[in-house]
């Protein structure tokens, strides 16, 4: 079956898509009761058009890589749409959907407007940034090369986190790779040997990054004691951490003061996600942080803001720093 389409069923409530992997074409119409839609066996699929789904809340298109065609119109329920993982995409309209106020997407407006000829005249909602988890490798494959030549390099720690995790390596925290060495992981991508290969290569990489002092933050050391070569470094990233916290200085202005510095170590990092803040607080909301870094055997120091602007600590690059800031950021806004 190539095309499929379902007008005014009102009464149905869920719909078994996994037999249909072929599938090109779908049109859903005046489906009130329709709750749920599962897509993720359409890795076929070509158009997409959905209307009068009323009770829709998600749609979730990420296993739709090769869509070019999507319509949604009068689902008045939907509040969020991710359009990151829609690599072929030419033509895109939304209408009615009362309840969704912006996009939600990976890559910059301007890049959007540049990949997706079809938004500029059919989408007047507005593009808003969110850290999309990044389900596949052919989605990262995809956006190496246009987060390169369009976007800021922060964002290719992004896909390399995203990595990590595919690969069952989010224990290892942070890596601080930068994006030709992290583009060249995937030249071997469809060796049958490519999953475990790459694991021992960001291992090793995860290895250098301590033996040269670099950023400790995320890295469970838990689940590195599992593994007997790693096991050794447990002594290595508690001297990093304490030596992040040594000398710390924060910025004051007025009330409010900084706390990007503190956000890039790795026990302010974990204390600051503990309590919630984002990268600046009050002096009253700093009590609390101060108390938890006490409990450590830390103590912090904060200063009046001079004239210089923020500089990253030279344990970790520019664009792993700015990535943090972002990630935070994010966070905090929504």
């Amino acid at each position: 079956l190539q095309s499929l389409e379902i007008q005014y069923c009102k009464s149905l409530t869920g719909l078994d898509l996994s037999p249909l992997s072929s599938l090109q074409s779908l049109h859903i119409e005046g489906c009130e009761s329709l709750t749920g839609l599962d897509l993720s066996p359409l890795s076929s699929l070509q158009s997409l058009s959905i209307e009068w789904g009323w009770r829709l809340t998600s749609l979730d298109l990420s296993h739709l890589f090769r869509l070019q065609s999507l319509e949604i119109q009068y689902c008045k329920s939907l509040t969020g749409l991710d359009l990151s993982p829609l690599s072929s995409l030419q033509s895109l309209h939304i209408e009615g959907c009362e309840s969704l106020t912006s996009l939600n997407c990976f890559l910059a407006p301007e890049t959007m407007m540049t990949l997706y000829s079809g938004i500029r005249s059919h989408q007047r909602l507005p593009i808003t940034f969110q850290f999309t988890p990044l389900h596949f490798f052919h989605d990262i494959i995809r956006l190496i090369p246009i987060v390169q030549k369009n976007e800021e390099p922060w964002k290719t720690h992004h896909l390399i986190q995203s990595t990590l995790t595919l690969l069952d390596l989010e224990w290892l925290g942070m890596l601080d790779m930068d994006h030709d060495e992290f583009a060249q992981v995937f030249q071997h991508v469809d060796d049958p040997d490519f999953r475990e290969e790459t694991r021992r290569l960001f291992i090793t990489h995860w290895t250098k990054q301590l033996e040269a002092g670099g950023t400790t933050i995320g890295i469970s050391l838990e689940r590195a004691s599992e593994l007997g070569e790693l096991a050794v470094k447990a002594d290595r990233i508690i001297e990093l951490r304490n030596r992040e916290m040594k000398d710390l200085k924060l910025m004051k202005t007025g009330d409010s003061i900084d706390l990007r510095p503190l956000y890039l170590t790795a026990y302010g990092y974990q204390i600051l996600q503990a309590l919630g803040l984002g990268v600046s607080c009050t002096g009253g909301e700093f009590e609390s942080v101060l108390g938890a870094c006490k409990e450590l055997g830390f103590t912090l120091k904060v200063e009046a803001r001079k004239e210089e602007d923020f500089v990253h600590p030279p344990y970790m690059s520019a664009s792993l720093a700015e990535y943090i800031v972002q990630l935070v950021k994010t966070r905090e806004e929504n």
